[in-house]
């Protein structure tokens, strides 16, 4: 498997790895359960795509 370079990336991508890192960290607060897998990556890029979506307006 080859991993992407930064020229691959999209700011989507970005946003997304941002924040599944802090969806990892999360489940250290009280009453914050952990996502994992598909679960983790589908609401890391739920998320960016509503960041993206208010950086357009």
């Amino acid at each position: 498997m080859t991993l992407p370079t930064s020229a691959d990336m999209t700011l989507r991508d970005y946003f997304a790895g941002q924040i599944a890192a802090a969806f990892i960290i999360a489940p250290k607060q009280p009453g914050v359960l952990r996502l994992e897998g598909a679960n983790l990556a589908k609401m890391a890029y739920e998320t960016a795509d509503l960041l993206i979506a208010e950086r357009g307006k």
